[in-house]
């Protein structure tokens, strides 16, 4: 690779993991983000969907749709964070043996824990990595680390909380003899010219900040503008309505979600989880439930696939095999790689990359897209959000109303009514008194339910805390939620 060709790829890398990469490329259709969907690949010389597609689809309105231009901004302290995790990526991480533990310090240690004299199963270890202050162990543990030299062999008198997880040493005095083997220390470098010359293609500090505002600034605004057409493709595609489907397509858009179920019980499998327990925790249904997800996953993907075609086809959208590679190139010199970088960390070449996760399909939306907004008109950002707004509230799912909210409605009523008629009676005293119990009782029970729904967050979101560890990062609810109320409105 060439100079800092390395350097450049783990930052595309994460580039890509974050969505920057393909920040340009819009809507990359949302079934497939939120079910593992991947979009199908024709052959280059099969035109797509070759019908009259007016007789497959009626297309929502896509002329006049509001629009703005959005302002985005880089703050100092943005181009400082971004300095931070240069500077973070060149620390050096030493193995010291001299020196006292300190809170925070990454130590290594080895211990035996004996419990009446006799050393106990899972209380021995000849290497045990902590880290001081963040390393939950039982209590003076740690505490009892602090201060000491590293080299020294420390014993602590300990008792076992009665309630540890391990019940035949649970409640019972504990000795451990640990030894402190070494200590992890990190040395964060300084920003210099010298540094910023040696691992970036700048020869100043100043140039180099400058570049990292300039790309920022870039992302900010192509993530904004990513933004504004995923929202106007999700008014055109709810607004627009399927009169048939091809059954060519529709087969192949089932097939596809089918096998996707293969690929999310494999998922569940690494995590420990049933799939019973896999559909609940991260889709949020059941068997069934994912079953109709599936069914309304594949004839929404056809749907928005007719209408992206019918409406290239009416507005005379083209997108050539010259514009395709002329974008690829474009997607590398913004992340300031060579071809041969490219190659040589993913083992393929760029046209091969795209052609594998169809990036021309999602490259041609965005034309689709840009020739939308080119129909529209442009309005100020508060225009627009109350008109966006306005669509979704028309647009959303109306609350069913429960048996028993019903039931609590009437039981208030009738409360109510109970304590109108013993006020006219001049019991004024009693009603209060009891009008207070009442709401005392509803605020516990309130209170409690309350407490009950967090816990079960909190036990959600560590239960999905652990699964992310192997999983991509970020925020598999929210993603989820987005995904599914975006569902139809895909491509």
């Amino acid at each position: 690779m060439s100079k800092n060709s390395k350097e450049k790829m783990a930052a595309l890398k994460k580039k890509q993991d974050k969505g920057w990469i393909i920040a340009i490329i819009v809507t990359l259709i949302i079934v497939a983000i939120a079910m593992g969907i991947t979009i199908y690949k024709r052959a280059e010389s099969q035109k797509p969907y070759p019908y009259d597609l007016s007789k497959y689809v009626k297309v929502g309105e896509y002329k006049d749709l509001p629009y703005y231009t959005p302002t985005v901004e880089v703050t100092d302290e943005d181009v400082q964070s971004e300095l931070d995790s240069f500077l973070n990526s060149k620390a050096i991480t030493e193995t010291v043996l001299e020196g006292i533990v300190e809170e925070g310090d990454k130590i290594n240690i080895a211990f035996v824990g004996k419990i009446d004299g006799e050393e106990f199963e899972g209380g021995t270890s000849e290497s045990f990595d902590l880290t001081v202050g963040v390393t939950s162990m039982i209590d003076g543990f740690v505490e009892g680390l602090i201060g000491k030299k590293i080299g020294e062999t420390v014993q602590l008198d300990l008792q076992f909380p009665d309630d540890y997880s391990n019940a035949e040493v649970a409640g019972k005095p504990v000795v451990f003899d640990v030894t402190i083997n070494n200590k992890s220390v990190t040395t964060v470098p300084e920003l210099t010219d010298e540094l910023v010359a040696e691992n970036t293609d700048f020869e100043t500090i100043d140039a180099y900040k400058e570049d990292i505002r300039s790309k920022l600034l870039e992302t900010r605004e192509q993530n904004a503008e990513s933004e504004i057409k995923s929202k106007l493709w999700h008014i055109i595609t709810h607004e627009s309505e399927a009169l048939d489907y091809p059954e060519a397509e529709l087969a192949e858009a089932v097939a596809r979600v089918d096998a996707s179920e293969a690929q999310y019980k494999s998922q569940a499998a690494s995590y420990g989880l049933s799939w019973e327990d896999y559909l609940s925790m991260f889709l949020q249904t059941d068997e069934e439930g994912f079953a109709q997800m599936k069914d309304e996953a594949a004839h929404d993907n056809v749907l928005a696939d007719m209408v992206m075609y019918q409406i290239a086809r009416t507005e005379k959208v083209k997108y050539s095999n010259r514009e395709f590679k002329a974008d690829l190139a474009d997607i590398l010199e913004r992340n300031d790689l060579t071809e041969e970088d490219f190659q040589n960390y993913y083992g393929m070449t760029v046209e091969e990359y795209a052609e594998e996760n169809n990036w021309k399909n999602s490259l041609f939306l965005e034309k689709v897209l840009d020739k939308v907004k080119a129909l529209g008109r442009e309005v100020t950002e508060e225009e627009f959000n109350e008109f966006y707004d306005a669509f979704e509230e028309a647009h959303a799912e109306p609350v069913e109303e429960t048996e028993e909210t019903t039931e609590e409605a009437a039981e208030g009523e009738a409360a109510e009514g109970e304590t109108a008629e013993e006020a006219a009676e001049g019991e004024a005293e009693e009603v209060a008194e009891e009008a207070a119990e009442e709401a005392t009782e509803e605020a516990t029970e309130e209170a409690a339910e309350g407490e009950a729904e967090e816990a079960a967050e909190e036990a959600a979101e560590e239960a999905t805390e652990e699964a992310a560890e192997e999983a991509t990062e970020g925020e598999a609810e929210k993603a989820a939620e987005e995904a599914a109320e975006e569902t139809s409105g895909s491509n």
